[in-house]
């Protein structure tokens, strides 16, 4: 199993590590190295102590559920001009077969 975690330098105390939910740890260290041991052996004993992490599925009642990421461009500046290269170059390799 894979988490994401935040390793970040504490200004003249080393390193901090942490979690975000379920499990909502953070540990601090003097290197790297020993911040990422010190979370994983507490999500490790979490888990040993009888945690169990679980998907929940949600009837949406007919409705879909966008894509994962939907939207995450809408209000990016360089959206249209990518989605304009991205048409030019369709269209040159459907004109130009061995452009490829």
């Amino acid at each position: 199993m894979q988490i994401p975690i935040l390793v970040e330098p504490i200004q003249g105390r080393g390193f901090r590590a942490r979690t975000g939910e379920p499990f909502r740890f953070s540990v601090e260290a003097t290197n790297k190295d020993e911040a990422r041991r010190q979370l994983t052996d507490l999500v490790a004993e979490k888990l040993r102590d009888g945690a169990v992490i679980e998907l929940l599925d949600v009837p949406t009642n007919g409705a879909v559920a966008p894509p994962q990421g939907a939207g995450i461009l809408k209000d990016n500046v360089l959206f249209d001009e990518w989605q304009r290269a991205i048409a030019d170059y369709r269209k040159q390799i459907d004109d130009d077969p061995n452009e490829l």
